[in-house]
C-alpha cells in the first residue's frame, strides 16, 4: 500500500514538474525549431549556385532564389545562371502562371518555390502545359527544378 502511495505522489510531481517547466502559451524555449505543426515554413534564401550545387538537400523545401534569367525556354520555362564557374548546371524554373514582363533574358529576379528533383514524367503529369523540345529536355534533365510561386524582378537590373 505504501508503495501506491510513493508512486502515486511521485507521477504526481512529476506532472506538477512538466507543467511548470513547459513555455507559457505563445512562448518558445531557447534553441527550439520555429516551425510548428501546420504552421506555413518561410521560404530559405539560396543562391542559385546553393540549390545547383547540392539540389538533393533542397528537395521538397520552400526557397528564395535571387539571380539572373540565363534562358527563357517558353512562358512556362527558363533557367537562373548559378553564377559558379565550372560548378553544376544553371537551375531550372517552372512557372504555372508565366509573366513575360518580368521573365526575360538577363533580367534580375527572385524566384520563390519549391524543389523538385526534374522527372519527366511526374512533371508532365503535374503540369500538362509542361513540354519541352526532345534536345531541351535531355539538356535540362539532370537539373534541379524550381516550381515557382512568385517571381518578382528586381527594381534596378536594367534588363531590356
Amino acid at each position: 500500500m505504501r508503495s501506491l502511495r510513493t508512486s502515486s505522489l511521485l507521477r504526481g510531481l512529476a506532472l506538477f514538474g512538466l507543467l511548470f517547466a513547459a513555455p507559457a502559451a505563445g512562448e518558445e524555449r531557447e534553441g527550439e525549431a520555429e516551425a510548428k505543426p501546420g504552421a506555413a515554413r518561410a521560404a530559405e534564401e539560396l543562391s542559385a549556385g546553393d540549390v545547383a550545387a547540392d539540389p538533393a538537400r533542397y528537395y521538397g523545401q520552400q526557397v528564395s532564389v535571387r539571380a539572373e534569367v540565363e534562358r527563357v525556354a517558353n512562358p512556362h520555362v527558363f533557367t537562373l545562371d548559378e553564377d559558379r564557374i565550372g560548378a553544376s548546371p544553371d537551375v531550372l524554373v517552372l512557372l504555372p502562371r508565366p509573366d513575360a514582363s518580368v521573365v526575360r533574358d538577363g533580367a534580375t529576379v527572385t524566384v520563390t518555390g519549391e524543389v523538385r528533383r526534374f522527372d519527366w514524367i511526374e512533371l508532365r503529369r503535374d503540369y500538362e502545359w509542361f513540354d519541352l523540345d526532345p534536345g531541351l529536355r535531355i539538356e535540362l534533365e539532370s537539373r534541379p527544378v524550381i516550381v515557382a510561386t512568385s517571381v518578382r524582378r528586381d527594381e534596378d537590373d536594367g534588363a531590356e
